[in-house]
């Protein structure tokens, strides 16, 4: 029988990360993103989420997320390196350094891993990054190491999952600290290449990550000068190319839904505010008439509005 004083394995972890965040040590970090020496808590989580609840245990350590955020971003820098399809291999001084006892394993950035697990490594590190709170060093060095822009990313390993891609995404939505992603977002927007009626999980993964990052995308210093709270020309543009891409699909109404509550939770507003912000876009229910639905389901006074009041200016940007 375990004594009183025994420490919760999650509270064990948590004061590894406390110790290898005050020393700075990313490589510890990265073994643990690999999964050894954490404890055998039963279940299927990866390491990512293991670490993510070792983190927020109580007590937790209020700087540690943030301390913890600039260690990943020295994995990210070093991930290409770490996971390419034929690393460099290290000098026996070196490897044996590195390695520490650990044999066959990763040690941390610089350091081989295995084939069979370059896959996961790539998962948990920018899973574990997506987890955390918004760190501008974390958001560069996803943006360097990637490069995201309107032809896709760079990725240094195979995915045959999508897994790691949509990793990557999600890590990008929430460490995005300026506005120039605008060009990835939207391209992620565009119709399955396979036609409405062979749509998969991926395109609609990646449709959600297409929205969610235009709905999280911070605004240009020039609104910010400007007060905009809401940039609907955006995030119009946005709901206009998802309901392009969704149209014919099976869960096309499902992922409309699902867009506009992302919406209204990302910006809680009064009713009024968004039938003032959607009036230009009335003139959807012609042409657009499932997302005109969707809208009405949210903000029902919608269907008040007198098309006549909406400005020629406004009609045509409609």
């Amino acid at each position: 029988m375990s004594s009183a004083t025994e420490l919760h394995p999650l509270a064990t972890v948590q004061a590894r990360l406390v110790e290898l965040a005050e020393e700075r040590d990313s490589a510890r970090l990265g073994r643990l993103l690999q999964g050894l020496g954490l404890p055998a808590l039963g279940g299927n989580d990866p390491p990512a989420e293991l670490l993510w609840q070792a983190l927020t245990f109580p007590p937790a350590a209020p700087a540690l997320p943030q301390q913890l955020a600039l260690l990943t971003a020295e994995l990210i820098e070093e991930l290409p390196e770490v996971v390419a399809p034929n690393p460099p291999v290290a000098d026996e001084v070196g490897e044996a350094a590195a390695i520490d006892t650990l044999p066959s394993t990763l040690a941390g950035p610089g350091t081989e891993i295995p084939e069979h697990r370059r896959e996961s490594y790539a998962f948990n590190v920018l899973h574990f990054a997506s987890l955390l709170p918004p760190e501008p060093r974390l958001f560069r060095a996803l943006k360097e190491t990637f490069q995201p822009g309107s032809t896709g990313i760079q990725l240094p390993l195979e995915d045959p999952s999508g897994q790691v891609t949509h990793q990557l995404r999600q890590a990008l939505i929430v460490h995005q600290a300026d506005p120039s992603l605008g060009s990835f977002w939207f391209a992620l927007l565009e119709p399955s290449p396979n036609g409405s009626q062979a749509s998969t999980a991926e395109d609609e993964a990646r449709w959600m990550d297409g929205w969610m990052g235009l709905v999280w995308m911070p605004p240009t210093e020039k609104q910010l000068e400007a007060g905009v709270e809401v940039d609907m020309e955006l995030l119009g543009s946005g709901l206009e190319a998802l309901d392009t891409a969704v149209k014919g699909i099976s869960e096309a109404v499902s992922i409309l839904r699902w867009s506009i509550h992302q919406l209204n939770r990302a910006f809680p507003r009064s009713p009024e505010f968004w039938v003032e912000q959607l009036m230009p876009y009335r003139l959807w229910s012609l042409q657009r008439v499932t997302l005109w639905a969707v809208l009405l389901e949210q903000w029902p006074q919608l269907e008040e509005l007198d098309v006549s009041s909406v400005s020629p200016v406004e009609l045509e940007f409609s």
